[in-house]
């Protein structure tokens, strides 16, 4: 907030520079007005300074990658913040803009005096940790590996190779349909733009501001006023669509029809879906960046071009006349009333905007939601307040905004507000993961058995997730709000029970902990495993599952199901699942109910790869899991025991293929580097070695000085040099491949592969390895738990690896092993992780030969 509210003032200052009236003011000469500003210079010079003093006092303190939390460095903040919007109110009256960024400096240093007087401070610089510029490492890396820039003209010259290369960069890392949206929309922007701007320049306000209307305003022409009105009108077009169009993205019934439209097989009028799936994982991600740059982009043109319109008011004052414009920059900027309007002022209105749009994007960074997501789910309902004050400030944005709106307002009032949560569903069991009287891991169990109508409670796919809402948890003046949390499901679809797991955050303050401490009342001897259980009122008889608490309220409310990336596995035959932390949770769902359900009904994918990310310190909060994995490759080898075939045989196939893959990739090597010149007309080329078998019609001849040479009796050809026929065994080669791999697939058509690996991080190698007489509760008991467990061959049916993940080396073996196929590739976890599978992906893809990665991220 302190950096927005500083770049701000340093923006008015450089306004209060270019603007006469503001910096010194109008002595009447020449006829025009007279508008004193005797701290014009002095309130610039504020501005420039202090706007730029205290943006660099917060990158160099709060906004770097370690935080400096001294406790008097909060007390400069505060003095800071306070002192510099003092002259802003002091000199309002006459200088209009630094009022605005006056408030934000007076809002900030409030809550920073509140966060120091309750004590309420980050305790460690790790806790509140984040990078505002980018590094270069990614530009160092290039230069190590000899990138080099172009000149202009080898630029030009390469540039149908480069739009060619730029096509299959796209096609190979999926980016094609994201770029060609980005564009088409950015395009529509500027043409919006383009069109507003000359509409309004053209208008009879536009020439009458200028001075050009009827017969001339020579005040107004002669000091050359009037020409950033059309520029803000231009902007302010822009806000009418992405002020309409940022809710979209947000309507979460279309993004979940969307969803499980582009992940089944959609009727034949919506495959498009299909190619544009990708958008939809980046659903969010469109969300905050019409905020980010969009919207903020425009917000900061329309205010500068108005801001130094108000500058005019003077002249637009002395021509026009006191009841048309007020002649004082600040009313017409901040008064209610405000001669043109008939309701608020727009001035007003969009000052108030700006300060709504501070509190929004202040709580909307990725930091604060992560930590203290409570901060984030309040400040963001000010979006309220925001629309509200868009219909008050602009007279046309009614009608862009019911598009919009309109599905908004169904989706969260009536679907997610009178009808979110109304269905009742029981908690069957607790469990409480890690120590007994702290867990870190709360596992929740719901009755989701099928009624006697065949249905079941509630109906979702794997890869959904839901939204949870305790009652009793709920306290304070903001409780009506009714916070909802999100966590994805780890059940399987056509389990009895809807399963979710919740991990607590070590704050008192979070909700995880609220509701840790509130349902560990239902646990008092701290078994760590709670059934609940209800007696029939009736009959007498005794049930499993509870609805409602002791206080009478529901134990939890559930709004589900929500659509997600990692549902879009099912489009793949092969797919590679990737958790870390509590990210694991939709992987475990989707692996249940591929193993247990979809491979018994013969549906994809066929392939599935698990690699699971761990902290050492985290892995006894995930037995669940541990408990889980081996069940589920057991569960492969008993359904390829069954289905598979003879697993001797089909390994032999596949050991042939991969060896004559191998000398096709030689020969393809070969014929790339013939030279054109040495090719004979009947297409045979010189042999590299003398024991190379002669082409049909080729035999040896000799000369009568006893030279060596080749002739064929069908065409009459000669040659000095062996002939070869390349291109012949090239073709042939190729066929009996693709004939070979028609066998393979025949073969490997029932059978399902499971593999999942464990990264295990912060553990050194010997710590993975099967010991005896391990102590309950160690590290070594849960590796034995995982290594325990072995297929026919007796090797363990989990791959446990110390140390981080080399994803070069795993995407590599997927690469060969599933050549020629498109990899779907599901994440759910930490940004950097997230990073590094999207630069495997890109790497790894090579459209010609037809082995693409597509990566699917959760960005709930």
């Amino acid at each position: 907030m302190g950096l927005m509210a500083s770049f701000v003032m340093f923006l008015c200052g450089f306004i209060i520079l270019i603007c006469e009236p503001y910096r010194q003011g109008l002595d009447g000469s020449n006829g025009g007005p007279r508008h004193g500003s005797p701290h014009g210079v002095l309130m610039f010079l504020v501005c420039i300074c202090g706007g730029m003093g205290m943006l660099t006092f917060e990158l160099f303190t709060f906004a770097r990658a370690t935080v400096m939390v001294q406790p008097w460095l909060w007390w400069v903040r505060v003095i800071g913040y306070l002192g510099l919007c003092l002259p802003c109110f002091a000199f309002a009256n006459e200088l209009m803009p630094p009022l605005l960024p006056g408030i934000m400096y007076l809002l900030v240093g409030c809550l920073n005096l509140a966060a120091v007087s309750t004590q309420v401070l980050p305790k460690t610089p790790e806790e509140w940790e984040w990078k505002v510029f980018g590094d270069t490492k990614e530009k160092e890396k290039m230069e190590e590996q000899g990138a080099k820039y172009l000149n202009w003209k080898d630029y030009v010259l390469q540039t149908p190779r480069r739009l060619c290369d730029l096509y299959r960069h796209f096609r190979e890392t999926n980016l094609l349909a994201r770029y060609l949206f980005i564009a088409g929309y950015t395009l529509l922007n500027f043409i919006l733009y383009m069109e507003a701007m000359t509409r309004h320049r053209d208008s009879a306000k536009g020439q009458l501001l200028r001075g050009e209307f009827a017969d001339g305003i020579p005040v107004l022409k002669q000091n050359n006023v009037g020409n950033w009105y059309p520029i803000a009108k231009g902007f302010g077009q822009m806000l009418n669509l992405n002020c309409a169009v940022l809710v979209l993205p947000v309507v979460r019934s279309l993004v979940m029809y969307l969803h499980d439209l582009s992940s089944l097989n959609p009727p034949w009028y919506l495959r498009w879906i299909t190619y544009v799936s990708g958008l939809l994982d980046k659903n969010i991600v469109f969300h905050k960046s019409i905020a980010k740059y969009f919207i903020l982009v425009s917000v900061l043109g329309h205010s500068f071009a108005h801001y130094y319109n108000y500058s005019s008011a003077p002249y637009y004052g002395q021509a026009l006349g006191a009841n048309e414009y007020d002649p004082s920059p600040t009313h017409m900027a901040w008064a209610f009333i405000v001669p043109g309007s008939d309701g608020m002022g727009p001035g007003l209105s969009g000052q108030l905007l700006c300060l709504v749009m501070l509190v929004i994007y202040a709580g909307a960074h990725e930091k604060v939601r992560r930590v203290h997501y409570e901060t984030f789910w309040y400040s963001h309902h000010f979006f309220i307040l925001f629309f509200i004050l868009l219909l008050l400030h602009g007279p046309v944005w009614k009608f862009w905004c019911l598009p919009a709106l309109v599905p908004y307002v169904i989706d969260r009032l009536i679907i997610r507000i009178f009808y979110r949560g109304n269905k009742r569903m029981s908690l069957m069991r607790i469990y409480f993961w890690g120590k007994p009287d702290k867990p870190d891991v709360i596992t929740l169990q719901f009755d989701n058995r099928t009624d006697r109508s065949g249905m079941k409670p509630l109906q979702y796919r794997e890869g959904h997730y839901l939204y949870l809402q305790c009652p009793a948890v709920e306290s304070g003046r903001m409780a009506f709000l009714k916070e909802w949390h999100p966590f994805t499901i780890s059940s399987a679809p056509d389990e009895p029970v809807l399963e979710v797991n919740i991990r607590v955050m070590p704050s008192p303050h979070a909700w995880t902990n609220k509701v840790m401490r509130y349902l560990q009342l239902l646990d008092p001897h701290k078994t760590g495993d709670v059934e609940l259980t209800t007696r029939n009122p009736e009959t007498g008889e005794m049930a499993v599952g509870k609805v409602f608490g002791p206080d009478g309220q529901m134990l939890f409310r559930i709004d589900a199901p929500h659509g997600a990336p990692s549902q879009h596995v099912f489009q793949y035959n092969t797919c590679v699942l990737v958790g870390a932390g509590i990210g694991v949770t939709p992987c475990a769902s989707i692996m249940k109910g591929v193993v247990h359900y979809r491979w018994k009904k013969g549906y994809p994918p066929a392939n599935l790869h698990f690699y699971w990310v761990a902290r050492r310190a985290d892995l006894d909060t995930f037995r669940w899991l541990i408990t889980l994995l081996p069940l589920l490759q057991a569960e492969q080898l008993k359904h390829n025991g069954y289905y598979g075939g003879d697993l001797v045989q089909l390994k032999k196939l596949e050991k042939t293929l991969r060896s004559e893959e191998t000398n096709l990739d030689q020969l393809e090597a070969e014929s790339s580097t013939v030279d054109p010149g040495k090719v004979l007309p009947d297409g045979t080329v010189p042999a590299s070695s003398a024991d190379a078998p002669l082409p049909d019609g080729w035999c040896t001849q000799t000369t009568a000085e006893g030279e060596v040479y080749y002739w064929n009796k069908y065409t009459n050809l000669t040659s000095w040099d062996r002939p070869r026929d390349l291109y012949g065994e090239l073709n042939a080669k190729r066929r009996g491949v693709e004939q070979l791999r028609g066998v393979v697939k025949e073969a490997i058509s029932e059978r399902r592969e499971l593999s999942i690996t464990l990264f295990l991080t912060g553990c050194k190698p010997e710590e993975v390895q099967k010991v005896g007489d391990a102590k309950k509760g160690s590290l070594a008991e849960l590796v034995n738990l995982l290594l325990d467990a072995t297929d026919e061959t007796g090797k363990p049916y989990i791959k446990l690896i110390a140390g981080r993940p080399r994803w070069d080396k795993e995407f590599a073996n997927l690469r060969q092993q599933h050549r020629r196929e498109t990899i779907g590739v599901v994440f759910c976890g930490a940004p950097m992780i997230a990073a590094a599978l999207k630069e495997q992906c890109e790497k790894n893809s090579d459209a010609s030969e037809g082995t693409l990665f597509r990566l699917h991220k959760e960005n709930f």
